[in-house]
């Protein structure tokens, strides 16, 4: 065997090897796994949690095996479980017989790598509630942030670190905050939703905490946040400390505005246009059609931004967004006036253009309506 043969089959081989171990689904989180636990003595501990998120079968991403391969990330149990178990060892120590309820709206993961180094990324977006009765809730304060470390080999296995980092961070923050907040806002939770009421009614005007909030259109008021800059189709809110609301959604009693850190790291509201039971709006979104996926499943990722807009729609009834590329448009407008994808094509950036298209479409197409939400939905 000549040597050019054998260094040849030795490639072969050991990129078998390395492909064979990175062939893993997914990564496994677990913020027990430490030798002890330190207590935090707080006014309160947390006896229950809501797990409010639109996906629960994962926690983001974790990249696995030399080429850094995405797969998913998940906890040792439900989210409820895992947190629930955690707090019994975190708040063990707390003198205050105080009860009150986590409820987690995003708790996601993520990795991004360079050339020298990677960064761990954990965000969290949690409400503090005070329970009233089996349906209503005083929203005492809600904790939207991020903790990202950078390593220089493996930001993999310190994802537990940082989820206990974020949440003791949250904790004693809100700890020195409690007594000061008064005349807290009353919320009503529903354990389910048996029909979106925000596709038959007008949205109230206010804010909506959550989607969960937003498709059964229980608006609140915070007077306190007032918009301090509109441009375009985006608005901007700023409290007298010069904070950004971090609700869901916002809705003047006529048009709905999203809250754009759900799926990026801008802090305004954009506003969208409804279509059938989407909202449609165009704005800084997921830019690569292979991705699209993470981005539906793992919400915000920093590490997925792009730097160009997109047409996308959310689904009123499950909070899943959708990104409406061209091989999707082409496919929704296959069978209809060819002229009508030139004229997407020229307008591919106007909503009103797209609402059009898209109301032409469901319209002109009524009978095929389930073949074309698979389209949308690919």
């Amino acid at each position: 065997m000549s040597k050019n043969l054998l260094l040849f089959l030795l490639l072969i081989l050991n990129t078998t090897f390395i492909f064979s171990q990175s062939d893993e689904k997914e990564h496994v989180v677990d913020i027990l796994d430490v030798n002890e636990i330190q207590p935090i003595n707080t006014s309160f501990r947390i006896t229950e949690v809501i797990d409010n998120r639109i996906y629960k079968n994962n926690i983001g991403f974790a990249q696995k095996g030399m080429f850094n391969k995405n797969v998913t990330a998940v906890l040792t149990d439900s989210l409820h479980s895992v947190l629930m178990s955690y707090f019994e060892k975190l708040f063990s120590e707390s003198e205050s017989n105080e009860e009150l309820t986590l409820r987690i709206n995003q708790f996601l993961i993520s990795e991004h790598t360079t050339a020298f180094s990677e960064t761990g990324t954990v965000i969290l977006n949690m409400d503090f509630l005070k329970k009233i009765d089996e349906k209503k809730y005083y929203l005492l304060d809600s904790y939207v942030n991020s903790i990202s470390h950078n390593a220089a080999i493996d930001a993999t296995s310190k994802h537990d670190d940082r989820i206990r980092e974020i949440l003791h961070e949250a904790f004693i923050g809100f700890n020195t905050k409690k007594d000061s907040i008064s005349n807290p806002t009353v919320i009503s939770i529903l354990s389910e939703v048996p029909s979106s009421k925000i596709l038959a009614e007008a949205p109230k005007a206010g804010f909506f905490t959550s989607f969960s909030e937003l498709n059964s259109n229980e608006a609140v008021a915070f007077s306190e946040f007032k918009v301090i800059k509109e441009k375009d189709d985006k608005v901007y809110f700023e409290n007298d400390l010069k904070e950004s609301p971090q609700f869901y959604a916002f809705s003047d009693g006529s048009s709905i505005y999203i809250n754009s850190s759900v799926y990026s790291s801008d802090k305004h509201y954009i506003k969208t246009k409804r279509v059938k039971d989407y909202l449609l709006f165009n704005d800084t979104f997921i830019n690569s059609d292979n991705t699209a996926a993470l981005a539906t499943t793992f919400g915000l990722t920093g590490m997925l931004i792009a730097n160009k807009n997109n047409n996308v729609l959310l689904d009123l009834k499950s909070g899943q967004y959708y990104i409406l590329n061209n091989n999707k448009m082409k496919k929704l407008l296959k069978g209809l006036n060819p002229s009508l994808y030139t004229y997407y094509k020229m307008n591919d950036r106007d909503v009103e253009s797209i609402k059009k298209i898209l109301d032409h479409i469901f319209e002109n197409k009524s009978e095929e309506m389930e073949d074309l939400i698979e389209i949308i939905k690919s």
